[in-house]
Formats: structure tokens, C-alpha cells, sequence
């Protein structure tokens, strides 16, 4: 048997907020562990707080990321092993309560990308190893502010290949390994 999170589980439980362990079994059969043992809490020292967000939940190599709505730093990325001690915050990509609007989540073995908008270059593909420091820009597709149109994201054979549009292109197939030199468009297969 396994230990997965689930998105049901960022709810209040017997009056608590908090993220909470579910067991999977061989079958995919989900079960509430009896009782349920908490994770984390999202809304630190809060008493009473609403529960908070959590949403966009996606997992590879034994860890799941999500974003969630946290008091203090809004929504962000967040990230559990199944332990408490590896559920919370990643980092905060946008400093202060404002949200953070991460897009296309998607695990690939041990790291997670997405599309982030840091307002300085626009929508544009980030990655993330579960650390503040680890969590980085992959490439600046579209110099400049003007980002990218994301359209879908999938993980691929150990990259991040996403469909987006660029100026002077339609949407496009990209594939990214998460740094400069391995971010590139794979085919102009819609010219103009």
C-alpha cells in the first residue's frame, strides 16, 4: 500500500484545517486512513480560518505538488512526500498576499514545471525541485515582457513539452529539460 494526497483531503476534518493522508491500495481503491493522520498545516497559528485552496495537484516519483492558498503568502506552490515534515510551501514566487497564478502543473520525475507570469517576462516555463533556491526560470521563450500563449502541457519521456503560441508562430509544439540550451521549439507544424 501507498500514501497519496488527494485533493478531497484540504478539507476540515473532525473541526481542523490541515492537509491530510490518504492510503491507496493495489487497486487504486481510495481510503481515509482511520483516523486521519495530518500533514501540515496551510494556515499556520490561524484559528478558525476558512480551509484553505488547494488545487492543480499533480505527482511523480513519490512526491505530489499543488498550489494552495495559504494566509500570508496567497497562492503559491506547495509540494508532500506524505510526511509532515516534506508538506508546505515551496516558495514564494510572488512576495507578500498576492497570488502567484501558476499554470500547467506538471510533475516530471522528481521536479515540477509550470508556466509563471513574474511580471517582469511575461507567461514563460519554470521548474522546481522542491526548493526555493531550485525553483527557476527554464528560458525566457519570448524576450521581453510579452510571454508565451500556453495552450496544454504534458510530461514526456522525462521532459516538459508544451503547446504555446509565439509572435511570428501559431501554436507550436516546445519541449523543455528545464534549462536555457534544452528549451526549444520542436516543429513549426502551423505556419504564421
Amino acid at each position: 500500500m501507498r500514501f497519496h494526497l488527494v485533493a478531497s483531503s484540504f478539507t476540515r476534518c473532525a473541526g481542523v484545517v490541515g492537509c491530510w493522508l490518504a492510503l491507496t491500495g493495489a487497486a487504486g481503491a481510495q481510503a481515509v486512513l482511520s483516523p486521519p493522520r495530518r500533514l501540515g498545516d496551510l494556515n499556520t497559528g490561524s484559528t478558525g480560518a476558512p480551509a484553505p485552496r488547494a488545487f492543480r495537484f499533480t505527482s511523480a516519483t513519490g512526491t505530489t505538488w499543488f498550489v494552495a492558498d495559504s494566509l500570508g503568502p496567497g497562492v503559491e506552490l506547495h509540494r508532500s512526500t506524505g510526511t509532515p515534515a516534506t508538506t508546505g510551501l515551496v516558495v514564494d514566487l510572488t512576495p507578500g498576499p498576492s497570488n502567484s497564478n501558476l499554470r500547467a502543473l506538471t510533475a516530471v520525475r522528481n521536479r515540477v514545471f509550470f508556466a509563471f507570469d513574474d511580471g517582469v517576462r511575461g507567461l514563460e516555463p519554470w521548474v522546481s525541485d522542491g526548493t526555493a533556491a531550485g525553483t527557476r526560470l527554464c528560458s525566457d521563450v519570448v524576450p521581453g515582457a510579452g510571454g508565451i500563449e500556453l495552450l496544454a502541457a504534458h510530461a514526456v519521456g522525462g521532459r516538459w513539452v508544451f503547446f504555446a503560441r509565439t509572435p511570428g508562430f501559431g501554436y507550436e509544439p516546445w519541449s523543455t529539460d528545464g534549462t536555457t540550451p534544452g528549451t526549444f521549439r520542436l516543429a513549426d507544424i502551423s505556419p504564421g
